[in-house]
């Protein structure tokens, strides 16, 4: 099936034309047109307007609504199609532009893991001991 709109359309239209168990003469014939003249339409030989799509879909009986829910959701599923088979080809690409090859950490300078490269890791603090005046009871009570 092609992708350009205007053909889809009618190779749409003379499918439920078909499926109507109608001809297009006799499409042609009931809404008093040339016996040649949806045949012509849909060939692309004289310009297809909306008005010839809902005179047609009135002849053979089918809803504007189904027509072209129909027409759009076969659209819909290529396009769906294509992406699905494109889409895990397009996230490798994506990946390689996008993520830089992991590679292992290096150490720092200081040779401790973590921080920034190349800058050494603060030390912990540590708690100092208390004083020896500080560790032993005075006598003097406090209030």
């Amino acid at each position: 099936m092609t992708t350009d709109p205007t053909r889809r359309l009618t190779d749409h239209l003379a499918a439920k034309i078909r499926e109507s168990g109608s001809s297009q003469a006799a499409v042609s014939a009931a809404l008093g047109w040339g016996d040649d003249y949806v045949n012509q339409l849909l060939r692309g030989n004289l310009d297809l307007r909306l008005a010839h799509v809902y005179a047609i879909l009135g002849a053979i009986e089918v809803s504007p609504a189904r027509f072209f829910g129909e027409l759009h959701a076969d659209a819909d599923s290529r396009q769906r199609a294509f992406v699905e088979r494109l889409l895990p080809e397009l996230l490798a690409h994506a990946r390689a532009v996008l993520l830089p090859p992991r590679r292992p950490r290096e150490r720092s300078r200081s040779g401790s893991e973590g921080g920034e490269p190349g800058r050494p890791r603060p030390a912990p603090r540590r708690r100092e001991a208390p004083t020896s005046k500080e560790s032993e009871p005075s006598g003097e009570e406090q209030p």
